[in-house]
Protein backbone atom coordinates (compact mmCIF):
# COMPACT_ATOMS: atom_id res chain seq x y z
CA UNK A 1 0.00 0.00 0.00
CA UNK A 2 1.58 3.33 -1.01
CA UNK A 3 2.21 5.92 1.66
CA UNK A 4 1.00 9.22 0.24
CA UNK A 5 3.39 12.13 0.09
CA UNK A 6 2.55 15.78 0.61
CA UNK A 7 5.87 17.13 -0.65
CA UNK A 8 9.14 15.96 -2.23
CA UNK A 9 12.13 18.22 -1.83
CA UNK A 10 15.88 17.88 -1.94
CA UNK A 11 18.84 18.71 0.21
CA UNK A 12 21.13 21.54 -0.91
CA UNK A 13 23.55 18.86 -2.07
CA UNK A 14 20.86 17.23 -4.20
CA UNK A 15 19.76 20.56 -5.69
CA UNK A 16 23.35 21.37 -6.73
CA UNK A 17 23.60 17.96 -8.39
CA UNK A 18 20.20 18.30 -10.07
CA UNK A 19 20.92 21.77 -11.46
CA UNK A 20 24.06 20.33 -13.06
CA UNK A 21 22.04 17.84 -15.11
CA UNK A 22 21.35 18.93 -18.65
CA UNK A 23 17.60 19.34 -19.31
CA UNK A 24 16.37 16.50 -21.51
CA UNK A 25 19.44 14.33 -20.86
CA UNK A 26 19.09 10.64 -20.06
CA UNK A 27 20.44 11.30 -16.56
CA UNK A 28 17.88 14.05 -15.91
CA UNK A 29 15.04 11.83 -17.13
CA UNK A 30 16.20 8.99 -14.86
CA UNK A 31 16.29 11.29 -11.82
CA UNK A 32 12.95 12.88 -12.73
CA UNK A 33 11.41 9.42 -13.00
CA UNK A 34 12.64 8.62 -9.50
CA UNK A 35 11.23 11.87 -8.14
CA UNK A 36 7.89 11.05 -9.75
CA UNK A 37 7.89 7.66 -7.98
CA UNK A 38 8.55 9.35 -4.65
CA UNK A 39 5.69 11.80 -5.21
CA UNK A 40 3.34 8.81 -5.36
CA UNK A 41 4.73 6.83 -2.42
CA UNK A 42 7.21 7.55 0.35
CA UNK A 43 7.96 3.84 0.46
CA UNK A 44 8.76 3.46 -3.24
CA UNK A 45 12.32 2.56 -2.29
CA UNK A 46 13.86 0.08 0.11
CA UNK A 47 14.49 0.90 3.74
CA UNK A 48 18.15 0.80 4.72
CA UNK A 49 18.95 -0.78 8.08
CA UNK A 50 20.60 1.50 10.63
CA UNK A 51 23.98 -0.31 10.72
CA UNK A 52 24.36 0.48 7.00
CA UNK A 53 23.70 4.22 7.34
CA UNK A 54 26.67 6.34 6.32
CA UNK A 55 27.89 8.36 9.33
CA UNK A 56 27.91 11.34 6.96
CA UNK A 57 24.08 11.30 6.77
CA UNK A 58 23.73 10.91 10.52
CA UNK A 59 26.04 13.87 11.18
CA UNK A 60 24.88 16.19 8.42
CA UNK A 61 21.16 15.44 8.22
CA UNK A 62 20.47 13.72 11.57
CA UNK A 63 18.45 11.09 9.77
CA UNK A 64 16.10 8.89 11.76
CA UNK A 65 15.21 6.75 8.74
CA UNK A 66 16.98 6.17 5.46
CA UNK A 67 15.76 4.79 2.16
CA UNK A 68 17.23 4.12 -1.27
CA UNK A 69 15.46 4.11 -4.58
CA UNK A 70 16.99 2.11 -7.41
CA UNK A 71 16.79 4.15 -10.59
CA UNK A 72 18.45 2.47 -13.57
CA UNK A 73 21.80 0.95 -14.56
CA UNK A 74 23.18 1.18 -11.05
CA UNK A 75 21.86 4.69 -10.40
CA UNK A 76 20.46 5.24 -6.90
CA UNK A 77 18.78 7.94 -4.88
CA UNK A 78 18.98 8.17 -1.07
CA UNK A 79 16.21 9.85 0.89
CA UNK A 80 14.58 10.24 4.26
CA UNK A 81 10.93 10.68 5.19
CA UNK A 82 9.84 13.39 7.63
CA UNK A 83 6.54 14.16 9.24
CA UNK A 84 5.86 17.85 9.82
CA UNK A 85 2.49 19.06 11.10
CA UNK A 86 0.78 15.89 9.94
CA UNK A 87 2.30 16.04 6.47
CA UNK A 88 4.63 13.41 5.01
CA UNK A 89 7.67 15.00 3.36
CA UNK A 90 10.29 13.11 1.36
CA UNK A 91 13.72 14.73 1.38
CA UNK A 92 16.11 13.45 -1.28
CA UNK A 93 19.60 13.56 0.19
CA UNK A 94 21.67 12.51 -2.81
CA UNK A 95 21.42 10.91 -6.23
CA UNK A 96 24.14 8.71 -7.64
CA UNK A 97 24.41 8.11 -11.36
CA UNK A 98 26.73 5.12 -10.95
CA UNK A 99 26.70 2.27 -8.50
CA UNK A 100 30.37 3.04 -7.75
CA UNK A 101 29.42 6.48 -6.36
CA UNK A 102 26.72 4.88 -4.23
CA UNK A 103 29.14 2.23 -2.94
CA UNK A 104 31.66 4.92 -2.05
CA UNK A 105 29.14 6.91 0.03
CA UNK A 106 27.92 3.79 1.84
CA UNK A 107 31.44 2.48 2.43
CA UNK A 108 31.01 -0.72 0.43
CA UNK A 109 34.29 -0.29 -1.43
Amino acid sequence: MPHSVNQVKGSDEFYRFYRGLKPGSVERRVVDSGLDELKVSATAGKKIHRPQWPPYYVRKYRVTNLWKLDLSRGARMSYTVLSERGQRIVVVLEAFLTHKEYERRFGYC
